[in-house]
């Protein structure tokens, strides 16, 4: 089975489970939707006090990066835009779901961009906006990743940036970041994988054996590299463990790109939540609630969605909040119109247990 006809074939089985109720399955409630306007989110972290997280943006070109604050409760901005930083060439990006974004022990902000295949790290200060780089720590970070594989744009880390994950085709390697050393190497095919917060452990989405469309959850000890335990799970895409492991979410879509679908998995049981589409449905610039300017109604967008760039888990291990982009049909005209179909989103989930 070729991967493309995995990845729609997965999606069609997720698709009949949401619709199909499952034993002592969670249940997935959208609580708070909120428009942040139409520099893209690319990463975010929890506030200490767990209040309120930080996000940082930046424009159509990634050039210009800014950081704002938003409320974990309501989901609405604290604050006004901060300026950051200039990228002049536009090329840095961040790996979705990669915990990019950290506080640090002193209160600055670590940020971990990539450009091709090397990271660029900035230390920003929350207050000012004042961001520095520091090459030569970059340059250890490339020279340790480097000797295990040459895949370094795959690397996801732990909230604190402690740990980090390096994956290649059929590789995982673990590092401690604080000493600058490799923990353990595990020889699995990885479709994602993330840290958990609190109780810090590495969850890896295996892909599914050769004729079987099911892909394990597997979970290991951090810094040990003990299996803990493998669940066969329908979930695809990128995974965000949650606060204190017990709930992972997904975030799949499909081989044409066109749909992208969220969830949740018990990862003592293997259930799967009910399934939100991040779709947009067919509108015009008459539909939009906000318009500024003309209202030019040649817009009519056929085919868009919501693409998540982030995930910060709160402490209560049943919250999570969500930044995603718009992507798609009509997203540079409906920018220019004010319309808030193609705004960027801030969305606040919570996951109901059944017991």
């Amino acid at each position: 089975m070729t991967k493309r006809v995995w990845v729609i074939s997965l999606l069609l089985a997720l698709i009949v489970i949401g619709a199909q109720a499952q034993e002592n399955a969670p249940t997935l409630t959208l609580i708070q939707d909120v428009v942040m306007g139409f520099d893209t989110p690319i990463a975010m972290t929890l506030q200490p006090d767990a209040e309120a997280v930080w996000v940082v943006f930046s424009d159509d070109a990634r050039i210009h990066y800014s950081l704002r604050s938003f409320s974990t409760s309501t989901g609405e901005p604290l604050d006004d835009p901060l300026s950051l930083f200039e990228d002049p060439g536009g090329g840095l990006f961040s790996t979705p779901f990669s915990s990019s974004l950290a506080l640090m022990p002193n209160g600055m902000l670590r940020l971990v961009l990539h450009a091709l295949d090397h990271p660029v790290t900035y230390i920003i200060n929350p207050e000012t906006g004042e961001s520095t780089v520091d090459p030569e720590a970059d340059a250890e970070v490339i020279a340790l990743f480097s000797r295990y594989t040459s895949v370094l744009g795959s690397a996801v880390f732990s909230s604190d940036q402690g740990f980090a994950a390096v994956s290649d085709a059929d590789t995982v390697t673990v590092f401690d970041m604080q000493v600058g050393w490799r923990i353990f190497r595990l020889h699995l095919a990885a479709l994602s994988k993330g840290f958990s917060s609190h109780r810090v452990w590495l969850y890896a989405l295996v892909a599914p054996e050769a004729g079987s469309t099911e892909s394990s959850l597997q979970i290991y000890t951090i810094p040990g590299g003990e299996l803990l335990r493998s669940i066969p799970t329908q979930a695809g895409g990128r995974i965000f463990p949650g606060y204190d492991g017990r709930y992972v979410g997904f975030n799949a879509a499909s081989g044409a790109g066109s749909e992208s679908i969220l969830g949740v998995i018990d990862s003592e049981t293997g259930a799967i939540s009910n399934l939100f589409s991040e779709a947009m449905p067919p509108f015009t610039l008459d539909d939009c609630t906000a318009v500024e300017g003309d209202t030019d109604t040649s817009l009519d967008v056929i085919t868009g969605w919501h693409q998540i760039s982030d995930v910060v888990w709160l402490p209560d291990g049943v919250t999570f909040v969500a930044v995603s982009a718009y992507i798609g049909q009509g997203a540079a005209e409906g920018q220019e119109a004010g319309c808030e179909f193609t705004a960027n989103r801030l969305r606040i989930y919570r996951v109901n247990a059944l017991h």
